[in-house]
């Protein structure tokens, strides 16, 4: 059964940009992104190889930076924490 991830309060907050509704069209994506990248860099993947994670707002950006996720793979403080590349999870 896959686990489905959604964020409750964007780290925007009430002090941050909510003018022009930036925090419903931004905030939570931003949210959805940065939970994405800590699971797949903190080896959550590798030690729950099975593990299927569905993403809310159509997977936030993570899809979308590709040439980011494969240059989170060169640093060295993340060797040792993941086996493949970023954009193998």
């Amino acid at each position: 059964m896959p686990l489905t991830a959604h964020p409750t309060a964007p780290v925007f907050g009430p002090a941050g940009p909510e003018d022009y509704r930036l925090v419903g069209l931004w905030g939570f994506c931003f949210d959805t992104t940065v939970a994405a990248y800590q699971l797949v860099s903190g080896g959550v993947f590798d030690a729950y190889p099975n593990l299927q994670l569905v993403l809310a707002h159509l997977g936030a950006r993570s899809r979308r930076w590709p040439g980011g996720q494969r240059r989170l793979g060169v640093y060295s403080e993340l060797k040792p924490l993941i086996a493949r590349p970023p954009t193998d999870y």
